[in-house]
């Protein structure tokens, strides 16, 4: 039975990273049709209007998916099961709250394109904008019942993969009649996430036709009153993180909408979406660390505790060193793939790459402190992060514009990640570099001689960018087996087959070999 669960939690980790893995590729492709498409002016009008729709949709949506995944988890998934109940109560609160704002605004909508914004295009998005909001944040619910039943990855499937393809789909079709305007793009995301929904409720009654089914939720009785009570507070309580990660995510964009104009919007934004292709690798590691975590910090292991966290910096640094080295060194070349009028925000890629190099390589400390008994520190790391961020971008981008944003992202950034490690070294002597991380510090001079080689020898920019990545991966991959694991570390990944640290450390051996 042991060996099932853990074959079992195995097939999802694989499973959860593939389509992550599938839906970062879908995203960067889509994001790179709709840019080169649009331009830096639409396209950050389009990214105004979603950053508008973000903002309400972490009211309207709240905490409830975090709360059915835990409802869920308790209630299963049986004939008798009370899930339907949960997820009724979820999706009615949902749907009248999102309905109420979206009517608001698009009744408001003048005002706010003329008067806040003082960009009257945004009227014409605004309608299409809040269509999206209802249907996003019913879809969003489905994300918390996938999990809680033990599906997830095929929650993420059809949320970063499928959803995306519709997107662009549905965006030639409408530019096909509209023209490729930030207007058809939201009507194009209209119709993607209308068709996301109809799958989200299509594998529901698939995969739990008695719990998930449309029939089953309009039919289902609420939990009692106790247990609602209960449902709506744990509610709230996730809803102050929302709060908090919407400030960092998109209060550079709404005061760049104010202050700048839409290109700027869109020259961040693009600069955001190159630099989250860092998380990647912390996804990869804390998928597995976490559980791991739980484990140690129960059983107060406290010197595994310290091996696994150097373990995971290790690993995190082995994979995204090389990808924030291409970003340092090809900025310019990485955002002319978006097209010419991007070019101008290469200063912003480094800014914001090492903002997430930074965040990333250290970043498993989020597992380390949630999972201990000092969890409560993580909400006012976030509140500290969010709010900082807020503050500097109302203090920098009036001076400073699309600058002051990428500083005041670097800044949050670096502010949230260093408090994590202030508190875990201070309750549990918990420090992510040892000796021999240094190591790495070899890529620095080789990347600078090979960018200088490389320049020389005349190829495409995409070919030389190619070798490139490819060359400093080999290099980092070479440098972590060779001199900065050691046994401890070994013996850690050895038990971990199926996850992906693992899978760092293998591919590592067999580079090294």
């Amino acid at each position: 039975m042991t060996q099932n669960a853990g074959t079992q939690a195995g097939k999802q980790v694989i499973y959860n990273f593939a389509v992550r893995i599938g839906g970062l590729s879908v995203g960067f492709l889509t994001d790179l049709i709709f840019a080169r498409h649009l331009g830096s002016d639409h396209f950050g009008l389009f990214s105004l209007g979603i950053s508008i729709m973000s903002i309400i949709s972490v009211f309207a949506v709240s905490g409830f998916p975090g709360a059915l995944v835990r409802a869920i988890a308790k209630a299963g998934t049986g004939p008798d099961s009370r899930a339907a109940g949960y997820l009724k109560l979820a999706m009615v609160s949902v749907l009248w709250v999102s309905v109420l704002a979206g009517a608001a605004l698009v009744a408001g909508r003048t005002l706010l394109a003329s008067s806040v914004f003082d960009e009257p295009r945004l009227n014409a998005i605004l309608l299409p904008t809040a269509i999206q909001l209802v249907l996003f944040s019913l879809c969003s619910l489905w994300l918390g019942v996938f999990e809680g039943a033990r599906i997830s990855h095929l929650g993420y499937a059809i949320r970063e993969v499928l959803v995306r393809v519709f997107k662009i789909a549905f965006f030639f079709l409408v530019a096909h009649w509209l023209g490729a305007t930030a207007v058809s793009l939201m009507w194009g995301f209209c119709l993607g996430q209308c068709a996301a929904l109809l799958l989200y409720f299509t594998w529901g009654r698939r995969y739990g036709g008695d719990t998930f089914g449309l029939k089953a939720i309009l039919t289902a009785k609420l939990p009692p009153f106790v247990e609602r009570k209960d449902f709506i507070r744990f509610n709230w309580t996730l809803l102050l993180n929302a709060v908090m990660g919407l400030l960092l995510m998109h209060a550079s964009r709404l005061l760049l909408g104010y202050s700048g104009s839409p290109a700027q919007i869109g020259i961040f934004s693009v600069a955001i979406n190159i630099g989250s292709l860092l998380v990647l690798g912390l996804g990869a590691v804390n998928v597995v660390v976490m559980p791991m975590v739980a484990r140690l910090h129960q059983a107060k292991d406290q010197q595994n505790l310290r091996v696994l966290f150097k373990a995971s910096f290790n690993a995190v640094t082995m994979f995204n060193a090389p990808l924030f080295a291409l970003m340092f060194y090809y900025a310019g070349d990485l955002l002319f793939l978006y097209g010419p009028d991007f070019v101008e925000g290469k200063d912003i890629v480094v800014l914001i790459g090492a903002a997430f190099f930074y965040y990333t390589v250290t970043g498993s400390n989020y597992p380390f402190l949630i999972m201990s008994t000092q969890y409560r520190y993580e909400t006012a790391v976030t509140v500290v992060g969010g709010v900082g961020n807020a503050l500097l971008c109302y203090l920098t981008i009036p001076a400073f514009g699309i600058s002051g944003a990428a500083v005041a992202f670097l800044v949050s950034k670096a502010t949230m990640t260093t408090l994590r490690n202030i508190i875990l070294y201070k309750y549990y002597h918990l420090t992510p570099i040892s000796p021999q991380s240094l190591w790495f510090l070899i890529l620095i001079p080789a990347c600078l001689a090979l960018k200088h080689l490389l320049a020389k020898t005349g190829l495409p920019v995409i070919a030389e960018m190619a070798l490139f990545l490819g060359a400093v991966s080999a290099l980092s991959l070479l440098i972590y087996y060779h001199f900065v694991i050691r046994e401890k570390e070994r013996e850690i990944l050895k038990n971990v087959r199926t996850s992906m640290l693992g899978v760092f450390y293998g591919i590592a051996r067999q580079t090294a070999g």
